[in-house]
């Protein structure tokens, strides 16, 4: 594996100060820890440093026997990210849905009220087990498996998306083989590279993935509050029952395994977390006697891991609640995965998303705007944003037909306040459509009041050679000022050197136009099963319009005899900047869920006049003169 080389500059974060006090928020003191020891998440005391380092050996699905040392320098994976969350512990209030809205509820209230275990295979299952043998991967697999879960979760659908293609595109300086954390999975997701098709960019293939349409669009990253206590974990017990599936760290050292339980409990302070992976479920009654060192008291986390099926207990295993690195770093939920074509174009300067937070000293106010410039006539669909801390207030404005250098000239056409209960990464949709002219300027107009956090304003910017080099601004792109009546200010001209920019999105929606495919429909011959996805003639076809595995729902309408493979049939399918969209039902198969790249449902109608539309049941496909055949695409 290549060497990593770091270039610790002359400065520091903290000096970088703006105008009138402002100043960037000090960096994750995981990550200087990191870079200072040249790639190795330790912490040195009198007593004792233990290094990722350490040798330790786990045994693969196909049960040979690897050195881990060998994946990313030791670390499995997991490298802290520069951003700084340490604020973001236990102590506010719980989220919950209400419905489709989030709701805050006080932790006491929900503390009683949760069972005493709880295992997202009992309830509606969980995704398959990867392997990421053999590299440090670990934090693309844990991003994927939480996605997948929150669809499974909320939507009864089964998704394998790729890791491959998200650990080759996320964009930083880091290689395949130099591990990740949340922020370059946040990245990915949020600029519409990702998730694809895990059939279309299967793992491990290093360096050969390439830009596809992503199937879906990720909408919210949530951060969970990170434990306070061994005991205080009401919060992530609660987010894995609303949301499903997180993605969380702790420090593996196979020295602090027991393979006669499946049971991990790492009891000494020398180490920060090197590896992420999937908390899916937990049980109060865990006996502690049953860790290799046994802990104060019984109860333990169920973890899916990236070490395939073959180790473990089938890829799972348990932590005890007294492990003193789980869940006091970073606890993410990833959600809101829509159909990708709910949006159009994109208007952002951000594309490696949050790097660092900056604000005014002891302020917990700010006002901030990027302005764009229209690449056509068209409306705006939605707004996203950080929420650097639970509880804070925003207030979204959209100008249009701005001067040059003044954020909130022109018109102030959109107007609306509201609250997000999370930290982490927000979408907000508009109340009603925003028309913007092509080559006119428009503004994103933000002002967040973060809760005892002096940094409310996320940025992108080029934080060290060796994490992002990629970040580019110009004059007249981002602007903010202090919310006492400071004059705006052009970041370029403070920060341009670094190509810093905030992280504000506005998303457009497209137009509409709509196109007839034929479709031959050979692939029929083996009705009604339909579950093949390998007939050469419709693959062809789905591949054109699809895209090689977009997120498309297809109604197909078949004639007379569909068993005749001359026959022929239409796709209707309207086009939204060049994206098929095409309306879908929400029945899967006959069969129920199937775990692979097509889902069918069959309807029927005796008389193509009949009113309703029969879903068609194997055997009884003779009682029908003419079919819809639903078709839906990963």
């Amino acid at each position: 594996m290549k060497q990593i080389y770091f270039i610790i500059l002359a400065f520091t974060l903290p000096t970088l100060a703006l105008a009138i006090d402002a100043s960037i928020a000090p960096a994750n003191p995981a990550f200087t820890s990191w870079q200072r020891s040249g790639g190795v998440n330790t912490i040195s005391n009198s007593d004792t440093t233990i290094s990722a380092n350490t040798q330790s050996k786990i045994m693969y699905s196909d049960n040979s026997s690897e050195d881990y040392d060998s994946m990313s320098n030791g670390n499995f994976g997991y490298i802290p990210s520069p951003v700084n969350r340490t604020h973001l512990t236990n102590g506010v209030e719980l989220l919950s849905f209400d419905g489709n809205d989030l709701v805050r509820i006080g932790a006491d209230a929900r503390a009683s009220a949760l069972p005493s275990k709880y295992d997202c295979r009992e309830d509606y299952g969980v995704t398959s087990v990867k392997n990421q043998a053999p590299y440090g991967s670990c934090w693309a697999f844990a991003a994927i498996a939480s996605i997948e879960g929150n669809i499974l979760k909320t939507e009864g659908k089964i998704r394998d998306f790729s890791e491959n293609n998200m650990v080759n595109l996320h964009g930083f300086e880091w290689g395949f083989d130099d591990g990740g954390n949340e922020d370059l999975s946040i990245a990915y997701l949020t600029r519409n590279n990702g998730p694809v098709a895990e059939a279309l960019d299967t793992y491990p293939s290093v360096g050969t993935s390439t830009n596809q349409l992503a199937v879906r669009q990720v909408q919210r990253v949530m951060f969970i509050p990170t434990r306070t206590s061994h005991t205080d974990n009401v919060a992530i017990k609660q987010a894995v029952l609303d949301y499903g599936p997180l993605a969380i760290t702790y420090y593996h050292n196979s020295n602090y395994f027991k393979s006669t339980y499946n049971s991990y409990y790492y009891n000494d302070n020398s180490a920060y977390p090197n590896h992420y992976v999937t908390l899916i479920g937990w049980d109060d009654d865990f006996p502690a006697s049953n860790f290799k060192n046994t802990p104060p008291g019984n109860g333990a986390f169920i973890i899916k891991n990236s070490y395939g099926k073959g180790w473990g207990e089938k890829g799972f295993f348990y932590i005890s609640y007294y492990d003193n690195v789980l869940g006091f770093d970073s606890i993410i939920s990833y959600q809101n995965a829509k159909k990708i074509n709910c949006f159009g174009r994109i208007y952002d300067y951000t594309p490696y998303g949050k790097v660092a937070a900056f604000g005014y000293n002891n302020s917990t106010e700010a006002e901030m705007a990027n302005m764009f410039t229209a690449e056509a006539t068209e409306k705006l669909g939605a707004v996203s944003f950080y929420s650097p801390v639970p509880n804070t207030q925003y207030t979204l404005k959209i100008y249009t037909n701005c001067r040059s250098g003044r954020p909130t000239s022109g018109n102030c056409v959109y107007n609306s306040s509201g609250t997000i209960p999370f930290a982490g990464y927000e979408t907000i949709h508009l109340s009603e459509p925003v028309n913007i002219t092509a080559g006119k300027l428009f503004s994103v107009y933000l002002y967040l009041n973060s809760p005892n956090y002096d940094s409310p304003m996320s940025i992108e910017f080029n934080y060290y050679p060796t994490y992002l080099n990629k970040s580019e601004s110009k004059s007249g792109q981002s602007y903010y000022k202090h919310p006492q009546n400071f004059s705006w200010s052009d970041l370029y001209n403070t920060y341009g050197s670094y190509g810093a920019n905030l992280c504000i999105k506005a998303f457009a929606i497209g137009s509409t136009t709509n196109s007839v495919v034929p479709v031959p429909y050979s692939w029929l011959d083996k009705y009604p099963t339909l579950l093949s996805a390998n007939q050469n003639d419709y693959e062809k076809a789905a591949n054109s319009v699809a895209a090689n595995g977009l997120d498309v729902y297809e109604n197909y309408i078949a004639g007379l005899d569909p068993t005749d493979a001359s026959s022929c049939f239409n796709a209707n399918i309207s086009f939204t900047n060049d994206v098929p969209c095409i309306g879908w039902s929400t029945s899967l198969n006959p069969d129920g869920f199937k775990e692979g790249l097509r889902w069918y449902t069959i309807y029927g109608k005796k008389l193509l006049d009949d009113a309703d539309w029969e879903e068609v049941i194997d055997g009884k496909e003779s009682n029908y003169n003419f079919f819809k055949v639903n078709v839906e695409l990963p």
